[in-house]
């Protein structure tokens, strides 16, 4: 065994007489798939995996061969599965059943697939991670989902690649690969090796920026070093070391080559954490970082539970708290530093609003640790008492003094003006935000007046509408009656307050007012025809017609008027009505707005519509106000035509 997950198993002798060891892996809960591929080859090996995938082979193969597999099958199986299956004669049969047991059935399956493509669609490249990493997450859950029935194509795989990536990093190079090439033509692996290139280019532009402003040496022991080292050119190496021999490379000018011998470090100063002693990659603060980095990702579970939550990590290198005036007796105090990074108090009350997900630790100058148990806005006024909200303010408990960050504030488009001793804020339209005098310790301090947290506004309710409401919101009129004869028992005699109950305006209107005019109103003719059927009419007119189909024009508010016998005529009636207004007015009816009557909503009319892109508006039932225009017209032509039946009607000659 090898660390307990491989078999050893010894091959039959190849020639040359040599023996061959093949190493079986072991099953887990958790490797199956993985597994399943191993096997399948050591099986190809030992010239036995036919009798497992062809189902003819199986019945008519010899028994040694079946032996042989079953051989190889429950040495790489835990004891409990081996008890579980140990009955099964057929090694087929063995393996079909261990692949049922960590498949599972269909269900389970696409449960499975289900989760798996849920953390394809969520998985993101962490600033941490290498290309090599995250490439290899990616190539994982391909392969588990393969395994599962599900095949992600490449073209899908390359586009969440680029997409996961960090944007402040790989934003160019991710927009110069997108328009050079085809991304449903270009392989996961190409794309993999251009990342790949850009990722060590910039590490390596980065570290040569750092190593220029970072490394200081003494101007003999820069002579020394070149007395000692040899600058030919055929072992230069690649790194940051330059004549120096600081760097990571391989050979003599630039790294530490196998042949020199070990350098004095007593002198060397680690561009990450400022001390002598050490090179950077020898930093005991990367290595903790990196330990931590991996325990991160070792659990499932955990890392799930950290997608969750903002977890940051803050170097606040050039800003040294012990240096500000703490407990100095004075209140909303805070310093503007240009070497802070960010925003960062140690006083709760501050804060109007605030995300307590956000954790993590801050670095200072003076190496000090302090945790950060969340990041908010506080509420100020500035100088000319306008309201102002400042965001991504990180709260650090243990932080002692109030420090706002020039730089943050120079990015959400402040200026700042540095005067003689004086320092100015303005905002973007250049009103003056705050104004400090430089101190005798050389600081700007400035005093912020913080918004309080306003406070609830309380009311008193009455004796009177208190009695109102537990009698169920009865009318004022009716409980001065039951107070004065004593119809209740137990309730005080009150003065009676004739109060407006918003509770009863509310629940006892039976529905809200209409607005008076319309919000919308057409700008063209045609845009908008609004119809109705008028009737049955009583008496019905000479020639037996009984109902009116009114149609409006809402932009020019021109009516047609149209005499029907029944209403399943409206149909008809309406193809006509829009061959004609169609013809005359040169353009189409767009929409057409009716209530919800039966004529309106048959299939024949609603396919015609359709086909003839009319958009319908159909009313509320029983609210006719939604269609306001023809039904006011509706009410002028019935008060029309019972004023003419009612007089007497003139003669003309």
């Amino acid at each position: 065994m090898a660390g307990d997950d491989l078999a050893i198993v010894e091959a039959k002798p190849i020639e040359g007489g040599s023996l061959t060891s093949i190493q079986c892996p072991m099953l887990t809960s958790t490797n199956y798939t993985v597994w399943a591929m191993r096997m399948r080859v050591a099986l190809a090996v030992h010239e036995v995996w036919d009798v497992i995938e062809d189902e003819d082979e199986a019945e008519s193969s010899n028994k040694k061969k079946n032996n042989m597999a079953l051989a190889l099958l429950f040495q790489s199986i835990p004891e409990a599965l081996v008890l579980q299956v140990g009955e099964l004669k057929s090694a087929k049969k063995v393996w079909e059943a261990i692949k049922g047991r960590n498949m599972g059935a269909d269900r389970v399956k696409e449960a499975r697939l289900q989760t798996l493509m849920s953390e394809f669609e969520r998985i993101r490249m962490k600033e941490t991670d290498t290309i090599d990493d995250f490439g290899g997450k990616l190539a994982e859950i391909a392969s588990k989902a393969s395994a599962l029935g599900e095949s992600i194509e490449e073209p899908k795989l390359v586009k969440k690649f680029l997409k996961s990536l960090p944007r402040a990093k790989f934003i160019h190079i991710v927009a110069s690969l997108e328009q050079l090439l085809d991304l449903n033509k270009t392989s996961f692996q190409d794309i993999m090796g251009r990342l790949k290139a850009f990722e060590e280019r910039v590490r390596d532009e980065d570290e040569v920026q750092d190593d220029q402003s970072k490394l200081m040496y003494m101007e003999g022991q820069g002579n020394q070093s070149s007395q000692k080292y040899n600058y030919s050119e055929s072992n230069r190496g690649r790194g940051r070391g330059g004549r120096f021999g600081r760097g990571r490379g391989r050979g003599g000018r630039g790294g530490r080559s196998n042949g020199d011998k070990e350098r004095d470090t007593s002198n060397v100063e680690c561009f990450r954490c400022d001390k002598l002693g050490h090179y950077a990659i020898d930093c005991p603060d990367r290595l903790l970082k990196l330990q931590e980095a991996e325990e991160d990702t070792s659990d499932t579970k955990e890392a799930d539970k950290l997608m969750m939550h903002e977890v940051v990590y803050l170097n606040e290198k050039n800003c040294i708290p012990s240096k500000f005036e703490a407990n100095t007796g004075e209140e909303n105090i805070w310093y503007l530093d240009n070497g802070a990074s960010n925003h960062m108090t140690g006083d709760r009350r501050y804060f109007s609003s605030m995300d307590n997900s956000v954790t993590g630790k801050v670095r200072f100058g003076d190496d000090s640790r302090i945790d950060i148990k969340g990041k908010g806005t506080i509420s100020f006024f500035d100088m000319n008492g306008e309201p102002r909200m400042m965001t991504d303010v990180y709260f650090i408990p243990d932080l002692k003094s109030n420090i706002i960050s020039l730089g943050q504030a120079t990015e959400s488009g402040c200026d700042i003006r540095m005067q003689g001793e004086c320092l100015t804020m303005h905002d973007r339209d250049g009103k003056l935000l705050a104004k400090a005098n430089r101190a005798k310790n050389r600081l700007y301090k400035v005093h912020m007046r913080i918004r309080e947290t306003a406070q609830l506004y309380l009311t008193e309710t009455s004796e009177s509408s208190r009695w109102h409401a537990r009698l169920g919101h009865l009318n004022f009129e009716n409980l001065k009656t039951m107070i004065d004869k004593g119809v209740v028992r137990g309730i005080p005699r009150v003065n009676i307050e004739k109060k407006i109950c918003g509770a009863c305006l509310l629940g006892k209107q039976t529905r809200q007012v209409f607005p008076q005019a319309s919000s919308f109103r057409a700008s063209k003719k045609l845009e908008l025809v609004h119809g109705d059927l008028c009737g049955p009419i009583t008496p019905s007119t000479a020639a037996g017609n009984r109902y009116i189909f009114v149609l409006i024009d809402d932009y020019s508010r021109y009516m047609w008027t149209v005499l029907m016998q029944e209403k399943s005529e409206a149909f008809t009636k309406f193809k006509n009505f829009k061959n004609l207004v169609e013809q005359e007015a040169g353009t189409r009816i767009q929409t057409f707005r009716t209530d919800r009557g039966g004529e309106f909503l048959s299939h024949e009319f609603t396919r015609f519509c359709e086909t003839s892109g009319i958009k319908r508006h159909l009313t509320a039932p029983y609210t006719p106000q939604q269609n306001g225009v023809v039904e006011r017209r509706n009410r002028t032509l019935m008060e029309m035509t019972r004023s003419i039946r009612s007089g007497k009607m003139p003669l003309y000659t």
